[in-house]
């Protein structure tokens, strides 16, 4: 588990200093985000939990929800 400065926590895989493959994201807004990254950026199969109760699974491309 890894704590940014900003107080962001990711558990997950790392490469190179990079979030890259499955892990989970706890933004400071109160939103989640459980799936594969690429680079530091939503890349493949996720699930994003909004604060607002909503959730959207599905595939992510470059850090967007591709709908």
């Amino acid at each position: 588990m890894f704590m940014f400065a900003s107080g962001e926590v990711y558990d997950g895989n790392w490469v190179n200093g990079n979030r890259n493959g499955y892990g989970v994201n706890y933004f400071l807004n109160g939103e989640i985000y459980v799936g594969y990254w690429k680079n530091n950026l939503k890349h493949g199969e996720g699930t994003y939990y909004y604060k607002d109760k909503t959730i959207f699974k599905g595939e992510w491309l470059d850090d967007y929800k591709v709908v």
